[in-house]
């Protein structure tokens, strides 16, 4: 019973003078002035912790004369019958430039024209006349993005025509995998 009573005095003692530490500060801060909110907000952060990855904002990706590769293949054109098509890099691709009026719509042109789409029931990539920019690209993940076509979430895609003189770009579902086209 002697050591239960000596352990528990001396835990109140213990108790007692942390108590009066904590309340004797406290005491002598009442009536300090609190810092202003805009003082409060130029003061400098703490860094963030190492496991936080940084951000940074999305980059619209402009350029001039570049090759766009789809899954391995370079965009090339099929003059004969007026269509995109599929071609090994290095041999007959065509050079595109992306340019943006606003910086955010991208107009898409090559020596023959810009790129238009239909995207109803066959979602064809075509040539057609410059003078507008239908074109939005989705990510940032350069030298990756995906070309959005006006709004519909559709994304420019390489497909295997099924006749001869169709064209080798379609719109596909911008989450589908080959809708990626890296820039080189």
């Amino acid at each position: 019973m002697a050591v239960f009573l000596t352990v528990s005095l001396a835990g109140i003692e213990t108790l007692n003078n942390n108590s009066e530490e904590f309340l004797g500060q406290t005491g002598s801060q009442v009536g300090a002035p609190r810092q202003y909110a805009d003082q409060a907000a130029a003061a400098p952060l703490a860094p963030p912790p190492a496991w936080a990855l940084p951000t940074t904002p999305p980059t619209l990706r402009t350029y001039t004369n570049a090759n766009l590769v789809i899954g391995g293949n370079c965009i090339g054109w099929d003059a004969a019958n007026s269509v995109f098509s599929t071609v090994a890099c290095g041999t007959s691709e065509i050079a595109i430039s992306a340019t943006s009026g606003n910086g955010t719509d991208i107009e898409l042109s090559f020596s023959g024209g810009c790129f238009g789409a239909s995207p109803g029931a066959t979602p064809e990539v075509f040539a057609t006349a410059c003078g507008s920019s239908p074109w939005t690209q989705v990510d940032s993940a350069l030298p990756d993005v995906r070309y959005e076509y006006n709004g519909t979430g559709q994304c420019i895609s390489f497909v295997t025509p099924a006749n001869p003189g169709d064209s080798a770009l379609e719109l596909a579902p911008c989450a589908t995998p080959g809708t990626r086209i890296t820039i080189i």
